[in-house]
């Protein structure tokens, strides 16, 4: 929906609802490798399970935006069309996966070191919009 300011450049503020599908996709794949040892028997590194982990994850969101634009006429029935904007989406509070995955071995405490692959779709994101179009009037 848009409010027109003035007639002129046809200047106006824009309040939006927008439809989104957000695609995620994770994978990893790890080869598994034996404990390395070193001349006196020590381990130096722990040996390594293969490990095989794919997730989707899909989200169809409605969310809401504004922006601020003009639309001069650049001929009669022709006009050009400009405007920038922000989308406000909010992914949620749950994670659509997240992973714990052991990647080397600490030698003092004798464990596995972690890493921790989670989904960045969660939360409240911004979605900056710069729209450019050329109208055409029947």
């Amino acid at each position: 929906m848009r409010l027109f300011l003035e007639g002129r450049a046809n200047v106006f503020l824009e309040g939006r609802a927008s439809f989104s599908s957000f695609d995620e996709h994770f994978k990893f794949n790890r080869f598994s490798s034996p404990a390395v040892y070193d001349e006196f028997g020590y381990i130096e590194h722990g040996p390594l399970v293969a490990r095989s982990i794919e997730d989707r994850a899909r989200h169809d969101i409605i969310y809401p935006g504004i922006g601020l634009g003009i639309m001069p006429h650049l001929q009669h029935g022709l006009y050009l069309d400009l405007s920038i904007g922000v989308d406000f989406i909010n992914f949620g509070t749950e994670t659509a996966f997240s992973h714990v995955i052991e990647h080397d071995w600490n030698i003092t405490y004798d464990v596995h070191e972690q890493m921790l692959f989670e989904s960045q779709l969660q939360g409240s994101k911004k979605a900056f919009v710069v729209n450019v179009g050329l109208g055409v009037l029947f």
